[in-house]
């Protein structure tokens, strides 16, 4: 380990799909925050100040002020990872210059990216050899991982029923154009690797990489570590079929996909896990938690991508601020908005998530870490009203009580499925 690593303790942060959309509004907003002494997102919870003070003195291992990072952006292709690293850079610099003519302005945001390494390292979602070498090489190039985003993906989305359009824009403008209905998605694609598209784009590319970079998070230096699974206003329950698993026939593949994303994080979540084993018994192994995440509805180019014009783009545009103004909470529309749960859900405390939220907002009164009970899994939403700052909200699970076995039997059918390819590549150190 490096004299800055050790020293700092600095986080290193895998980021997928980093170079546009949310996952580049993630990068951006993660450097904004930490460039500060004390990030404000840690408070986008939006709790009683007096909880925040409560637990202040206690961290997770990244402590504030964060003076280094290394942010790994995993992406293709490679050619937009260094374009997407120096618009990074260029926008952070931008920030210090303001801060540093600032009143009171403490140095800690130059040394903070004097500290600063991002590196784009090639990961294609759509082939399994190449998630098992980008997990390969940052093994080799870095101790460990204390944070993994899983955020890359694709909508699917190739057109409109128009009568279901016109309909649903007749009856209700604002749920057109938050969940709609009317879009038709593409069904039926394999994968190069002869799995169901969507379904390993969505998830199990991000199983892999997850499952191959596990033991290199378990040791970092932090008492625990993160990952976050990017899910979807849209994902129901009801569009999701256990018997066609890889989503290969059913005709709403991006919904399906992102609740399997909600089944499997909460399922991994809740699971015993090797790190909880070794830290019972005084090993030094972070212990890996799963979270849920989805950003709220974001103007982005893969959101777009139907509108053939310029005009169609700007009315659906006009349509989103139009559904905000008229009380949606949902519309962020702006990635940089839409990135505040991820980077509070990087940076929060535990203890808050543990017992704050579950005092706060599922009305179960704990008191200690300890007491914490096992109420349904918890899915974080970005939030941006019309009138005030983007905030962080917990929801339920859709169905989660009908579906709580199915997640484990998801699990079990990914794990196969990832021991089989494990074996195929020759790949063996990780086991």
């Amino acid at each position: 380990m490096s004299e800055v690593d050790a020293k700092f303790q600095r986080p290193i942060i895998v980021v997928t799909g980093a170079t546009s959309g949310v996952g580049y509004g993630i990068c951006e907003r993660l450097l904004s925050q930490l460039c500060s002494s004390t990030p404000p997102d840690i408070n986008a919870l939006q709790l009683d100040s007096t909880d925040t003070r409560t637990y202040a003195p206690l961290h997770n291992g990244l402590q504030f002020p964060c003076e280094a990072l290394t942010l790994i952006l995993a992406c293709i292709p490679l050619s937009d990872g260094e374009k997407t690293k120096e618009r990074l850079l260029k926008s952070l610099d931008t920030k210090i210059e303001k801060m540093k003519r600032r009143k009171g302005y403490d140095g800690h945001a130059e040394r903070f990216r004097e500290h600063l390494h991002i590196e784009p390292i090639y990961c294609n979602l759509l082939d399994i050899e190449s998630i098992f070498r980008c997990a390969a090489l940052i093994k080799q190039r870095f101790h460990y991982v204390s944070h993994l985003v899983l955020n890359a993906g694709i909508n699917a989305v190739i057109g409109k029923d128009m009568l279901k359009f016109l309909k649903d824009y007749i009856q209700s403008p604002i749920s057109a154009v938050t969940s709609p209905k009317y879009l038709i998605e593409s069904y039926g694609e394999i994968s190069p690797d002869g799995l169901g598209y969507v379904w390993q784009l969505n998830v199990f590319g991000h199983f892999v990489l997850y499952r191959a970079l596990s033991q290199h998070m378990e040791i970092a230096p932090f008492p625990m570590v993160r990952v976050l699974w990017m899910s979807s206003l849209d994902a129901i329950a009801k569009e999701y079929d256990s018997r066609d698993w890889q989503l290969i026939k059913t005709v709403k593949p991006y919904e399906a996909s992102k609740y399997e994303v909600d089944l499997l994080s909460a399922t991994l979540d809740r699971i015993p896990r090797l790190g909880d084993e070794k830290q019972d018994t005084g090993s030094n192994v972070a212990r890996i938690r799963h979270f849920t995440v989805h950003p709220g509805v974001v103007a982005t180019q893969i959101g777009f991508r139907i509108e053939k014009s310029w005009i169609d783009r700007l009315f659906k545009l006009i349509l989103f601020y139009l559904a905000r103004y008229l009380g949606s909470p949902y519309h962020t529309i702006n990635p940089f908005y839409a990135a505040i749960v991820a980077t509070y859900l990087i940076l929060v405390l535990q203890i808050i998530l543990d017992i704050v939220v579950l005092r706060h907002y599922l009305g179960m009164e704990v008191r200690s870490s300890s007491a914490v009970p096992n109420p349904s899994p918890i899915k974080y939403s970005a939030r941006k009203p019309r009138i005030g700052r983007e905030h962080v909200t917990p929801e339920r699970i859709d169905e989660w009580d009908s579906h709580e076995e199915e997640g484990r039997l998801l699990l079990d059918r990914f794990e196969g499925l990832y021991d089989e390819f494990h074996i195929k590549e020759g790949i063996f150190e990780d086991k």
